[in-house]
């Protein structure tokens, strides 16, 4: 990971439902710490019923979901999923919240520079005391987070992973007086060429977590099976077929500071299982990251689970042909096992 840079509110809150062995690696590269089961499977074509939360299934660890009850009346449906912006009405452009709001914060600039499967944000909002971001695209897919500005000058810039298709953006900041809210529309990769796409997020607590794709066989931190941020970012391994790039995993977002996001994707999945994963790496207190599973251009998982430093959090496992994702849900210790400077992370031989 060479040179990176890092940039809660109370989100009006996008809800989406159910639309080589590891080994010694003698000169890895280091991450800068210093700085700022089929019964509870999820399959991505059938949604699970409204009356049963994403994570009825799952076992006590901690793990908080988003339950089908919290989705909006007003949302769209799409072949059994849901999803919604905090205003659906929304057209682009900024308003606040009351319309007639003194002492609201305000967009003052705001930039979106599309490319070809992110989108940057720049911007500066003034008065705000919390900021988030939702984006959801009309193949069922969404994802939410937050965004901190700078403190004494309101900029703030992010990167954000799109889906495919038409994206709707949405930047909610808020103050004791109120909200104000930008609305845009991003064009995002043509549909039907992504087959898996994780997010991660998290909040102002920690710095830095990082998101893992492990493929079947292989153990996080393995040099060649697992996606994160020494082996993902600028080239990619190759999975699948040997010598096709389009079987091959990307991370196109990678964060090293507060908030996030990360974000990698899978353009054609190859038969077997994947098993996502995130680290607490950095510094920093207890923090609750969340992850977003989008399976064919669906969200089919969103879940959050409280971590410490040094831990790994099993999200689940994507099961291709079907594709399916399995919760499992638990957070493993790794202090003891973790490398230290100069490492990689996380030395256990997980999942």
């Amino acid at each position: 990971m060479d040179a990176r840079i890092g940039g809660l509110a109370c989100l009006a809150m996008l809800v989406v439902v159910g639309c080589t062995q590891g080994g010694g690696c003698p000169s890895c590269p280091t991450r800068d710490t210093g700085r700022s089961a089929d019964a509870d499977r999820v399959d991505a074509g059938s949604a699970p019923d409204a009356s049963t939360p994403l994570d009825a299934a799952r076992p006590d660890t901690g793990a908080t979901g988003l339950d089908a009850g919290d989705v909006d009346a007003a949302a769209l449906a799409c072949d059994g999923a849901m999803v919604t912006l905090p205003d659906p009405t929304a057209v682009d452009g900024d308003e606040t919240q009351p319309s007639s709001c003194t002492g609201c914060p305000s967009f003052t600039t705001l930039t979106v520079t599309p490319g070809t499967t992110t989108a940057s944000i720049h911007g500066t909002v003034t008065g705000a005391t919390s900021c988030s971001w939702t984006l959801v695209s009309p193949s069922c897919g969404g994802t939410t987070g937050a965004f901190g500005p700078d403190p004494e000058f309101g900029m703030f810039s992010i990167t954000l992973p799109l889906f495919c298709g038409t994206n709707r953006l949405q930047l909610t900041c808020t103050n004791a007086s109120g909200t104000a809210i930008a609305t845009r529309t991003i064009t995002g990769p043509s549909c039907g060429s992504r087959d898996v796409q994780v997010t991660l997020a998290w909040g102002a607590t920690s710095n830095d977590q990082e998101l893992h794709l492990v493929r079947e066989g292989a153990v996080i931190n393995d040099m060649v099976g697992d996606c994160t941020w020494f082996t993902c970012v600028s080239t990619s391994p190759d999975w699948g077929v040997v010598g096709d790039p389009t079987d091959d995993p990307h991370k196109d977002v990678d964060w090293l500071s507060t908030f996030g996001p990360e974000n990698i994707y899978l353009a054609h999945a190859a038969n077997g299982r994947y098993e996502v994963m995130v680290e607490y790496w950095g510094s920093g207190t207890t923090d609750a990251p969340s992850v977003t599973v989008t399976l064919g251009g669906r969200t089919v998982w969103m879940g959050s689970h409280t971590m410490s430093l040094h831990h790994v959090w099993d999200v689940g496992t994507i099961v291709f042909p079907g594709p399916t994702f399995v919760p499992v849900d638990t957070v493993v210790p790794c202090e003891a096992q973790w490398h230290g400077g100069g490492s990689r992370g996380c030395a256990l031989p997980i999942p």
